[in-house]
């Protein structure tokens, strides 16, 4: 039995959203858009640029000039618990759209806003992250302070941005 005193909202409330990686001469998004709007519903989808943390895939996808980025925001609400199925669905994703020789040709990190914070998905264990199940863990992106988002000491350098923190300052007002 949950007490009198806790905020249900504290479980619910939050809108899944995902931030994606591809190579535009090798897929074409417009494919997993279709496959958002039908599982998650489409707010919002805002193209950002693509930045120096792009090296780290291009063993695995190549070429970083080819790159595109996107931040898409579903427009479902949901609980947060859920999350761990949104990544195994996009773990699910990528391996679809791989290539011949077993290589991403898109990249999907999943997450959930919320009022009071962001949270984005991983299968990789460290120090600061929660263990949600079925191998997910979740990783504090931002906690919402004095009216604005802000980042932790290892949050992703992308999301310590400015542009990201506006976008998500933006979209946070979608679920008052």
């Amino acid at each position: 039995m949950i007490p009198q005193f806790f905020d249900d909202h504290a479980l619910h409330d939050c809108l899944p959203f995902a931030g994606l990686l591809w190579r535009e001469d090798l897929f074409d998004i417009e494919t997993f858009l279709g496959l958002w709007q039908e599982k998650f519903g489409l707010l919002s989808k805002i193209e950002v640029p693509v930045d120096t943390m792009s090296d780290y895939y291009q063993k695995e996808m190549g070429v970083s000039s080819q790159y595109k980025r996107l931040l898409v925001l579903g427009g479902n609400k949901a609980k947060k618990i859920d999350l761990i199925s949104w990544k195994l669905w996009s773990q699910q994703v990528e391996s679809d759209f791989m290539d011949n020789e077993g290589h991403r040709t898109l990249n999907i990190d999943m997450g959930f806003i919320a009022l009071d914070q962001v949270f984005l998905s991983t299968f990789k264990p460290f120090s600061h992250r929660v263990y949600m199940g079925q191998g997910v863990f979740i990783d504090p992106t931002y906690y919402y302070h004095l009216g604005e988002f802000r980042s932790f000491p290892w949050t992703y350098p992308d999301y310590q941005k400015d542009l990201f923190k506006s976008i998500f300052k933006n979209w946070r007002a979608l679920l008052k």
